[in-house]
């Protein structure tokens, strides 16, 4: 019984492969099979053609040269547009998607349609357009236009150069657009050059353009609104600028915004900027008319009056002075040091400082290291100018230095200040000190880098210092000593 399945299964097959072979008989279904070229008229094609005895389920796919150029299945003819002269290999495969067979058929021409250099045979057709008659959507206005256009297979043939009165404005591409600002005669022409056959050709068109109307600014009645703007409660500051004219300027106007002669945008008609001094500002716009292709410059002159002055109390947290004796190498310094505190430390960036001690003016920062020439009283000042509201305030204090300013050491400074352990890694003790002292800490390049107050016996904690040495400034009542220590972490 399985014996006579199989058997029974390779010939139907067998019958079927024959059945589908006599559907698919593509010789006697192929009736006639064309490929011929028209070189009559404009355009010079390639035309194919196939008339089959029956198309039930046939799809069509035509190609010359190997290229694809049918993409419709079920297109029984073609059109091809050659680019030059030559042998051209026409292919039509054929598939019956009935019976599940195909076909190719081939046949190959000679095409001699053009003459070299032919112009007349090769039709470039150049379109010249004046914005000024016509109004397309695709024409900017106040423009002249040229496309040019020829049949598909020569495209990427021509290489093209483009002349206003005779200047050359552009190379390359089909097409050419020139805005004119004024009104005249402009010839527009472009050279066409045939890279295949090594010859060119031109086309030129002259406009006479009469559509330019000049920018009448004056008649739109243009007022420059300018004020300040206060927001108190979040400090925001600014000056804004608007522009009004008769009617209701459309999209093709642009507007260039500026304040004290620097650019802020180009913002539809109104501008505004954060300012953070009380002075004046000059507001100006440049509005330019795309269309008619004119501008106009207005200005005026705002001023920020709205910003108020705050108290400066509530800013600082604290302003330190002293004086200050103490060795760096093989020098002394001997002077006063200041610093300012904010209690907001981004508050620093709207304000400026200025130290000066006694006429000299000392620092520019917030903090201040002022050497003097002689003990005694110094009149230290700090001026504090607050930027965001054009504002400032001055706090002056009276410093006694009482460092002597003899040879060598201070008199009154203890070389032999003893402190343990040196090198030390968590605590300083003082030996043999019986008064309770302030004390201050410096790196080698004169930086205050820790101060306190201790009591009789306290010692002096150096755990949060880095590794390093440092020199230490000890002050009590009536006397003033200094020493080096190293701090060494375990």
């Amino acid at each position: 019984m399985k014996i006579f399945r199989q058997a029974s299964l390779l010939a139907f097959i067998f019958f079927a492969a024959l059945h589908s072979e006599a559907a698919c008989n593509w010789k006697s279904r192929i009736q006639q099979f064309s490929v011929t070229q028209n070189c009559s008229g404009n355009y010079k094609t390639l035309n194919g053609s196939v008339f089959l005895a029956n198309t039930s389920g046939i799809q069509y796919s035509w190609s010359v040269l190997g290229s694809q150029i049918n993409w419709v299945s079920s297109q029984s003819t073609y059109l091809y547009y050659p680019a030059s002269n030559g042998t051209y290999l026409v292919q039509l495969y054929l598939k019956d998607n009935n019976n599940n067979c195909d076909t190719i058929i081939t046949k190959q021409i000679t095409f001699n349609c053009f003459k070299d250099c032919d112009w007349n045979a090769l039709p470039i057709l150049a379109d010249f357009e004046d914005s000024c008659k016509k109004d397309h959507s695709f024409i900017q206005n106040n423009s002249i236009n040229c496309n040019l256009s020829t049949n598909g297979g020569t495209f990427g043939r021509f290489q093209t150069k483009w002349y206003i009165n005779d200047t050359l404005r552009k190379t390359g591409g089909y097409n050419f657009m020139q805005v004119i600002t004024k009104n005249g005669t402009y010839k527009m022409c472009v050279d066409i050059i045939d890279t295949f056959n090594n010859c060119d050709t031109s086309r030129c068109n002259t406009f006479n353009v009469t559509c330019i109307n000049n920018c009448n600014f004056k008649a739109k009645n243009i007022y420059l609104y300018a004020n300040d703007s206060c927001i108190q409660n979040k400090k925001n500051y600014f000056v804004k600028g608007a522009v009004l004219m008769n009617g209701t300027p459309d999209l093709s106007y642009r507007y260039q915004w500026y304040i004290n002669n620097t650019p802020v945008g180009a913002n539809y008609y109104s501008t505004s900027r954060m300012v953070y001094s009380k002075t004046n500002y000059e507001i100006c716009v440049r509005i330019t008319d795309t269309v008619k292709m004119c501008d106009t410059f207005i200005c005026k002159t705002v001023f920020a009056d709205c910003i108020n002055c705050l108290p400066f109390q509530p800013q600082i947290s604290n302003i330190v002075l002293s004086d200050s004796c103490y060795y760096m190498g093989a020098s002394p310094f001997r002077g006063v040091v200041g610093k300012l505190i904010f209690k907001n430390p981004a508050a620093a960036n709207f304000y400026t400082v200025k130290w000066t001690v006694d006429s000299t003016v000392s620092s520019n920062s917030t903090y201040m290291r002022q050497a003097v020439a002689s003990k005694g009283f110094k009149k230290v000042c700090l001026t504090i100018s607050d930027t965001l509201n054009g504002c400032d305030t001055q706090i002056c204090r009276t410093v006694y230095v009482g460092c002597s300013f003899g040879s060598g050491l201070a008199s009154n400074t203890i070389a032999s200040l003893n402190v343990y352990p040196n090198p030390a890694s968590h605590q300083l003790t003082i030996s043999d000190f019986t008064e309770a002292y302030t004390f201050e800490c410096f790196d080698l390049s004169g930086k205050l880098i820790l101060s306190g107050k201790n009591s009789v016996g306290e010692a002096i904690d150096i755990i949060a210092l880095t590794d390093g040495m440092y020199c230490l400034k000890v002050m009590t009542d009536t006397r003033c000593y200094t020493a080096r220590f190293v701090k060494q972490s375990n």
